[in-house]
């Protein structure tokens, strides 16, 4: 009888992880179906996130030949300068790596995009990729030690503590819903997508208040007269 009951017990779980099983593979398939479909991000004559995507692969190409810093041969063909070319978004990049193969790249893009949403996820990749990213950089500011002085940018330099290595700072700044505009526009996210990364952000009174210099690019007020009023002051102050 033992046994007739211990094997009806069996059936009976097996039954049960099979069903939540099917289950959890059918809520899944839903669920990337809605990621890949919802928008038409990075699709459509979106030529910025092409060049997200092809980094990428090429980064990850680079990471497995074990022939790191990659070689980018298209970089002369745009706007950047080979000898001094960062690559600014280097945390997005790695993230991007596990999905970028896949055929149509939006998923790996929107993946990436809810992985930022997560903020004990992105904690944890940030403390993971950034002091990888801070290595890289100070490596690359070894090159330019004769340089009058180097200007590092970052989305998240006071959250990520890597002001603490700098001697100045400067905040642009914008009014709020113009930046949300801007970056709808820019990179084809919707206005709660980057309402959310911007509640992950300091505000921009924080970040002014810890700042030395600012730049406030609003449209309105003219961008060049500020950044050469703050160059000729750099320049004195590293005299």
């Amino acid at each position: 009888m033992k046994t007739s009951a211990t094997l009806a017990r069996l059936k009976s779980d097996s039954v049960i992880r099979t069903t939540q099983f099917v289950i959890g593979v059918i809520a899944i398939g839903l669920i990337f179906w809605q990621l890949q479909f919802s928008t038409s991000a990075i699709c459509c004559g979106d030529f910025d996130g092409y060049y997200h995507i092809k980094w990428t692969r090429v980064l990850w190409e680079s990471i497995k030949t074990h022939s790191f810093v990659p070689s980018f041969p298209w970089l002369p063909l745009t706007t950047l300068n080979p000898k001094q070319y960062v690559d600014h978004h280097l945390l997005f990049h790695l993230i991007l790596i596990p999905f970028a193969r896949f055929e149509d790249p939006r998923l790996g893009a929107k993946i990436a995009s809810i992985v930022f949403a997560d903020e004990t996820a992105l904690k944890k990749l940030n403390s993971i990729v950034h002091p990888y990213v801070i290595r890289h950089f100070e490596e690359w500011k070894k090159h330019y030690a004769n340089a009058t002085y180097i200007l590092k940018e970052a989305a998240i330099l006071f959250e990520s503590g890597t002001n603490e290595g700098c001697d100045k700072i400067i905040t642009v700044t914008a009014p709020e819903e113009l930046r949300i505009q801007r970056i709808m526009q820019r990179d084809k996210r919707t206005k709660q997508d980057v309402e959310n990364i911007i509640e992950r952000q300091w505000s921009d009174e924080e970040k002014i208040k810890r700042s030395d210099f600012t730049i406030v690019n609003d449209d309105l007020q003219m961008l060049l007269p500020q950044v050469l009023d703050i160059h000729s002051k750099l320049l004195l102050l590293a005299k």
